[in-house]
């Protein structure tokens, strides 16, 4: 537990939001904060864009991990198992595999597949932007 601020903490770039501790502050902009405040996210989460909430939780999950997590543990990611989740019984772990797992599907609609597809060429093109690839290094991502 940390120990909380008589005032809440300002990010001093997009003074739109708060912590409650130097400590949560850090670990924050550490991770996942620089990345959205970089591109405005938290503008377009203010105005209240449709859909942008959405985007905002897959954008926080990938930016709260580095690029080198990802690489690090992609046998993870590469091994589905759409059975994961899917009964009332399964222990879900608090990983981004087991949220691999439940979200991860093959869509067979033609219009559903050209907008995950737009949607997909627009997060990594956001993430690009906010510089999130930027100290990754050459190495493949797939084997």
């Amino acid at each position: 537990l940390t120990q909380a601020s008589s005032q809440p903490l300002t990010c001093e770039c997009c003074q739109l939001v708060f912590w409650c501790s130097n400590i949560c502050q850090a670990r924050a902009v550490s991770a996942h904060h620089k990345y959205e405040c970089q591109i405005g996210f938290t503008l377009l989460l203010k105005q209240g864009h449709p859909g942008i909430g959405k985007l905002f939780m897959i954008f926080r999950i990938f930016t709260q991990k580095s690029v080198k997590y990802f690489r690090e543990n992609k046998s993870l990611f590469l091994e589905h198992n759409p059975s994961v989740g899917s009964g009332a019984d399964d222990s879900l772990a608090s990983s981004h595999s087991t949220l691999f797992n439940l979200a991860r599907h093959e869509p067979t609609d033609q219009a559903k597949v050209l907008e995950v597809s737009i949607v997909s060429i627009v997060f990594v093109r956001m993430l690009t932007a906010a510089g999130y690839f930027a100290h990754s290094g050459p190495q493949p991502l797939l084997p």
